[in-house]
């Protein structure tokens, strides 16, 4: 086990994660809180002892940054926050898309695609690849989208509501909504397609609940 200090100051903290799927690369994000305008992105390569290797910073972004994801082809980065949605390249840092207009607590690629899922506010859209136009629009959470997921033609959402949706991918039509009436805000979830159509979620005060759909 190796551990080392990601971030060089105590102002915030580390708040997403992904690594690539070649495992050549690691994409982090910060938030910081006194000095929220200088949070930052870093990319660092596997292939050396993390001590050594050489790593990217991505600065400039001018906000605090909640979530970040990658690319099936380990090529991009997207990450977002209180600035909106920016989709870089992890060799050279270089900002490939801007969606200044929204951003929230989850970003991520599609899987097998470069269309990506953003949350902002009480939804979530799903945009074309250079982020000009959205292709549809997920409403149906009365508070902020916390988490979200994919699960064949759904995507799986979770929200500081307490509930979790399943919407058609496609058209956005919400297929099916959990609540129980002990949930708070929901922090992750995670689903399965192989058997049954399975889906973890976990909120905050504890509780995991396992969904068959």
């Amino acid at each position: 086990m190796f551990n080392f200090s990601v971030l060089k100051t105590d102002d915030g903290s580390t708040t997403d994660i992904k690594i690539t799927p070649d495992g050549s690369k690691f994409l982090l994000t910060e938030c910081r809180n006194c000095g929220m305008e200088d949070s930052k992105a870093f990319v660092w390569s596997c292939n050396e002892p993390l001590s050594a290797a050489e790593h990217l910073i991505k600065d400039g972004y001018g906000g605090r940054m909640f979530a970040c994801g990658v690319s099936h082809d380990s090529n991009l980065g997207i990450v977002g926050g209180h600035k909106g949605t920016l989709i870089l390249d992890l060799e050279t840092g270089e900002t490939r898309v801007t969606v200044p207009e929204r951003g929230g607590f989850f970003v991520s690629f599609l899987p097998d695609s470069l269309q990506f899922l953003v949350s902002h506010g009480n939804a979530l859209y799903r945009y074309t690849e250079d982020g000009k136009d959205t292709l549809t629009e997920y409403y149906g959470h009365r508070e902020a989208v916390e988490t979200a997921t994919f699960l064949g033609q759904c995507v799986v959402s979770g929200s500081k509501d307490g509930t979790v949706r399943i919407f058609h991918s496609t058209s956005g039509r919400c297929e099916y909504a959990f609540f129980n009436h002990r949930s708070q805000k929901m922090a992750c979830v995670a689903a399965a397609l192989k058997g049954s159509r399975l889906i973890l979620a976990s909120n905050s005060n504890g509780m995991l609940y396992i969904l068959k759909y």
